[in-house]
């Protein structure tokens, strides 16, 4: 059966599916027999569609909401049963198939939205509870952006809604993640675990490059941990003007919320200060941190490097601090020491 322009709204009025072509696959003999249920439906499928789904706490689907009654009730009245806030799943749950082709897709979870196009899905329920997800899209945006995203594995929709997801996100944007200053894309890739309303994410992260006011890295890569919108950064390696470093740190999805160190050793200093003229190696020590979408954010930290010299003219070694406060790497407390004593910087 096919259907154009087909349309779907929820009570408040919001378009739930807008799909100018879709088809419905059902079996014929329930047809023939008047036994059609919503068990007849063997496959549906959109093309070029809008969908909207919303979830609640709990990552139930929530297509049925209703505002609260503005008129508190009296005292001593019973109140009439409510209507479920989220879509109630059956207790069979049909065999079907949903096939999304060149669709957008956009879904809200607290408070955050993402927005899926080029949307091209499978899902498939099979012994009346596991549903098999094999999903890929192209450009997404809202709480985070990037250029393409793959979604495959399964979920039980039955008891603890258990899930196993392998995750892949292309080219994101750092500073869509309230990274400040960082537009190198980089790739996201994690095996989701766990129940479907508390879900935890193993992976990894890498950049081929990450230029910031003042700093440049290359080659980053590292694992994290994702549990209840808090990110733990870990063994995260790469380079640094010739020199390498080790990093860790926290991240927080909702609130935009980082704290991140680096440490790097054995950085050419000539690199670092684009200057030839310098001539050591240097131990960099960087602190990034960010009090949220509404805060401000600070890298700061403090470096020192072995003996040397600059313009031929020799030293053992240069301290100091840094830090971008001012929107510009400014470097303080700085001390040259040589053979015939210490300078430090007024």
């Amino acid at each position: 059966v096919y259907f154009t322009n087909l349309r779907w709204v929820n009570p408040a009025g919001e378009t739930i599916i807008a799909a100018p072509l879709a088809r419905l696959q059902v079996r014929p003999w329930d047809i023939v027999w008047r036994k059609a249920s919503i068990d007849s439906v063997k496959e549906l499928e959109l093309e070029q569609a809008d969908l909207h789904i919303g979830f609640d706490d709990k990552m139930r689907v929530d297509i049925l909401r209703q505002d609260p009654p503005l008129d508190k009730p009296e005292k001593n009245i019973p109140l009439k049963q409510k209507k479920p806030k989220n879509l109630q799943l059956p207790k069979s749950l049909p065999n079907l198939t949903l096939l999304l082709k060149d669709t957008t897709l956009t879904a809200h979870y607290k408070k955050r939205l993402f927005i899926l196009n080029d949307v091209d899905s499978k899902m498939q329920i099979t012994g009346h509870e596991l549903l098999h997800v094999k999903m890929s899209a192209g450009k997404f945006g809202g709480s985070m952006v990037g250029e393409g995203l793959n979604i495959d594995g399964n979920i039980h929709l039955r008891g603890e809604q258990k899930l196993a997801l392998n995750l892949g996100f292309y080219e994101v944007v750092p500073s869509s993640l309230g990274l400040s200053n960082a537009n190198d894309p980089m790739t996201i890739t994690g095996e989701m675990k766990g129940s479907l309303s508390e879900p935890e994410i193993d992976g990894s992260v890498a950049l081929k490059q990450l230029h910031i006011p003042g700093l440049s890295f290359t080659k980053i890569q590292g694992n994290y941990h994702y549990a209840r919108g808090l990110i733990t950064l870990e063994d995260v390696t790469g380079s640094i003007f010739g020199g390498t470093l080790e990093a860790y740190g926290l991240y927080h999805f909702d609130n935009r919320h980082y704290k991140i160190d680096v440490k790097a050793k054995d950085l050419l200093a000539s690199a670092a200060a684009k200057n030839a003229m310098l001539n050591c190696k240097v131990d960099l020590h960087v602190k990034f941190r960010n009090l949220g979408k509404d805060g401000s954010s600070l890298t700061y930290g403090s470096f020192k490097t072995g003996g040397g010299s600059f313009m031929l003219v020799p030293f053992n070694s240069i301290r100091g601090t840094f830090s971008d406060q001012n929107k510009e790497l400014d470097f303080n407390n700085v001390v040259i020491s040589t053979d015939l004593g210490d300078f430090e910087s007024s």
